[in-house]
C-alpha cells in the first residue's frame, strides 16, 4: 500500500510572494496572490512576503497589514521579509515589526527577543527617572545661581 500523498493544501512548505515595492501594482499582485492561496485551500502554509527595494510606500503599508489580517483570520501565518536595511527600518519605523511580531526577524531565538523585551521594558522607566534627576538638578542650579527664583 502505497503513503498518502500530499496535496497542495497540506503542503506545509511557505508561499512565496516575490514583491518590488517600487512596483506601482504591488498592492494589487499581493492582495491576488493571497485570495489565490485561501481560494486554493493552501490556509495552513504560511505565507511569506519578499520585499525588494529601499523605500515603504504608504500604500503598500496599508495593503500588507490588510492582508495579514485576511490570512490571520483563516489560521494562516504572513511574514514579511525585507530584503534591504532600509526596507526593515522603513518596517520598524511604522510599527510593523510589532503587528508581523516574529516575521521580520525570524532569526532570532526565543530567549533573544525575551531579553529584547525584558530591555524595552526597563527601558521607560529608566528614562523618566533621568528626566525627574535633570529636572530637579536644573531647579536646583537655578535657584542657586537667582536668589529670588522660585518665590512669587
Amino acid at each position: 500500500m502505497r503513503a498518502a500523498e500530499l496535496d497542495d493544501a497540506d503542503d506545509p512548505r511557505p508561499v512565496r510572494i516575490p514583491l518590488s515595492v517600487n512596483d506601482p501594482n504591488a498592492g494589487r499582485t499581493l492582495t491576488r496572490s493571497v485570495e489565490r492561496i485561501l481560494h486554493d485551500g493552501r490556509r495552513c502554509a504560511p505565507v511569506v512576503v519578499e520585499l525588494y527595494g529601499n523605500t515603504l510606500p504608504a500604500s503598500l503599508i496599508a495593503v500588507l497589514i490588510g492582508n495579514l489580517r485576511r490570512v490571520r483570520e483563516v489560521g494562516g501565518v504572513l511574514s514579511v521579509n525585507a530584503s534591504s536595511p532600509e526596507l526593515r527600518h522603513a518596517i520598524a519605523l511604522h510599527g510593523l515589526d510589532r503587528v508581523l511580531g516574529d516575521a521580520v526577524h525570524p532569526g532570532r531565538s526565543a530567549a533573544s527577543r525575551s531579553r529584547a523585551k525584558q530591555v524595552a521594558e526597563a527601558a521607560w522607566p529608566v528614562f523618566a527617572l533621568f528626566i525627574l534627576t535633570l529636572t530637579v538638578a536644573t531647579v536646583a542650579i537655578l535657584m542657586q545661581l537667582n536668589p529670588g527664583f522660585g518665590n512669587l
